[in-house]
């Protein structure tokens, strides 16, 4: 099952290290202007922070990923 897990509750140099596995994940493409893995990060962390896309942690195959925020698990209830 999916867990939303919220940027904030990881440490910056570890969210930094999660954003950066997944823009170089299997070759991921950005569109037709290929962009540096620095601003691939950029861009995927403020989407994070704006609410646009959320960090989900998928128990199963133990996999972080990004998704729209529409389709991200709600917070669990601390």
């Amino acid at each position: 099952m999916p867990v939303r897990v919220p940027p904030q509750s990881l440490e910056p140099a570890t969210l930094e290290s999660v954003l950066e596995e997944i823009v170089t994940r299997d070759s991921t493409d950005y569109g037709e202007v290929p962009v540096s893995v620095e601003t691939a990060r950029e861009q995927l962390r403020n989407r994070l922070y704006s609410g646009e896309a959320a960090l989900v942690f998928d128990e199963e195959s133990a996999t972080l990923d990004v998704v729209p925020a529409e389709h991200a698990p709600r917070e669990r209830d601390e």
